[in-house]
């Protein structure tokens, strides 16, 4: 099997099939007789090693008890498994294992909460910023790669079925006035954050230099919820923390609960509405009388 990070779908199968062997208290030597399946491959299977084919899943669900409706969501779960990633495979190719499946994670997700304090997130990038944010990392990877990727990122906010996630972003002034690019580019991207604020899904506020103190005024990360289906198929919230050249995600509840909480008060703290607005415009009309 491939080493590439684990797909959202696959990820999520992985948890539903560890839980139902749990409540049935099956060995694997004990499902492998059920199933005819050998025991090292279950094991590998329920590990995370190997990629569970849909027939290989019915036979474990079966196994394990589950019921008629359990088994075909868990067989739909594998097949999703399978498919994950092919409407994405050349923009995959380009980025870390970690950043591939905080992108698969964003398109399965019904929620996205964000705090940025230094750049504009990808979902509300212009391409001339995204390539200068690339530009200044380092060695520019493929043009048209990085674009694409950009774009199909922005077709999430657009899609119809399933409907757009809803986003709330929190940006630090810091982000709106850290130049990146030219003087142009930077009023574009203003422009383009006044429009992205102005779809019906997504609510942006800022966070000003001269706003009230906060926690961990410098922590970015991201929330996202993904839901549920049938049991055991669990509704899923993740917070992911990026690093220099990797990201972590975090599941357990007892973890992610923090940065829901921090979330909200920051939430609470932060400029919204006709103010957000007004900054965001002044910042970008600065942008048009500055020396390019």
């Amino acid at each position: 099997m491939s080493k590439r990070a684990l797909s959202t779908a696959h990820t999520r199968l992985l948890h539903a099939l560890n839980d139902l062997k749990a409540t049935a208290r099956l060995t694997d030597a004990e499902a492998a007789k059920a199933t005819d399946l050998q025991g090292s491959k279950i094991s590998r299977i329920l590990q995370g090693q190997s990629k569970a084919k849909p027939e290989d899943v019915r036979l474990l669900a079966r196994a394990y008890n589950a019921t008629p409706e359990v088994v075909e969501a868990l067989v739909d779960l594998a097949e999703r498994a399978w498919r994950a990633g092919d409407d994405w495979t050349t923009v995959f190719s380009a980025f870390t294992d970690a950043f591939w499946h905080g992108l698969d994670m964003e398109r399965h997700a019904t929620e996205i909460n964000q705090i940025q304090s230094e750049i504009v997130p990808g979902l509300a990038q212009t391409e001339h910023y995204r390539l200068a944010l690339q530009q200044a990392a380092g060695p520019l990877l493929d043009r048209d790669l990085v674009l694409h990727g950009l774009r199909q990122r922005h077709a999430l906010l657009e899609r119809v079925d399933p409907p757009p996630p809803r986003v709330r972003m929190i940006l630090s002034e810091s982000c709106l006035r850290r130049r990146h690019g030219t003087s142009a580019v930077m009023a574009e991207q203003m422009r383009a954050l006044l429009r992205f604020a102005a779809r019906p899904t997504v609510e942006l506020r800022l966070a000003p230099f001269a706003g009230p103190p906060a926690r961990h005024s410098s922590l970015n990360f991201t929330l996202m919820h993904i839901p549920g289906a049938a049991e055991p198929i669990a509704p899923m919230d993740v917070v992911c923390l990026e690093h220099l050249a990797d990201a972590q995600y975090l599941r357990d509840p007892e973890h992610v609960r923090p940065y829901q909480d921090l979330f909200e008060q920051r939430w609470r703290l932060a400029v919204a509405g006709e103010a957000c607005e007004k900054m965001i415009s002044g910042i970008a009309d600065d942008y048009d009388r500055t020396t390019p």
